[in-house]
């Protein structure tokens, strides 16, 4: 971002372009995502848009970066379980149900910015969530018995990515029951330690 906003005009301007981006990200075709078309769609003028952004690389980051962060926050906004009440079943349903709000509500930008490439600042910004989710799944898995936290940690983390990315592949808004439990299944049993 060339500046930051200061007062409310500016930031709701830049929240503007922001939204307009991620629009025009997730409907796609690629080539209706320009400078003109951002500009038009926020409501601003595309001077106002350089004020802040320096090119359409500077707006995919931040609206990428504020994706990962947005997913982030949703998986760790759900609670570790209790190793002693059985809820390790419920937790994993619980991660993949949030991974499929969190890719839900984006659906087309994942492609998208996967197609445009990343950005150094977006690649860090991924690795850096991605460590914070194994980490994660690793206190899980250490709570749980594992003998191995950190592989059990990581072919957990695989197993949420593959969901993912079925999740993006699959048409509709929602995932079968019957998909959910089935990686729910595989996934607490990796998070027991059971591989």
């Amino acid at each position: 971002m060339r500046k930051r906003p200061r007062q409310r005009r500016a930031r709701e301007s830049v929240e503007a372009i922001l939204e307009a981006t991620r629009q025009l990200l997730t409907e796609g075709p690629i080539e209706s995502f320009s400078t003109d078309a951002i500009a038009e769609r926020a409501g601003v003028s595309v001077g106002t848009l350089y004020q802040y952004f320096e090119d359409k690389a500077d707006l995919v980051r931040e609206v990428g970066e504020r994706h990962v962060r947005e997913v982030g926050a949703l998986l760790a906004s759900v609670a570790a379980p209790d190793a002693s009440d059985g809820s390790l079943r419920r937790y994993a349903v619980a991660l993949l149900e949030a991974t499929a709000e969190g890719h839900a509500r984006d659906r087309g930008l994942h492609a998208t910015i996967l197609g445009l490439g990343l950005t150094s600042s977006l690649r860090r910004t991924l690795e850096r969530s991605e460590a914070r989710a194994r980490e994660s799944l690793a206190r899980v898995a250490e709570a749980q018995g594992a003998a191995d936290p950190a592989m059990a940690a990581g072919l957990a983390y695989d197993l949420i990515e593959r969901f993912a990315h079925k999740r993006l592949a699959e048409p509709g808004d929602t995932v079968p029951e019957s998909v959910v439990e089935r990686y729910a299944d595989e996934l607490a049993r990796l998070l027991a330690g059971e591989t």
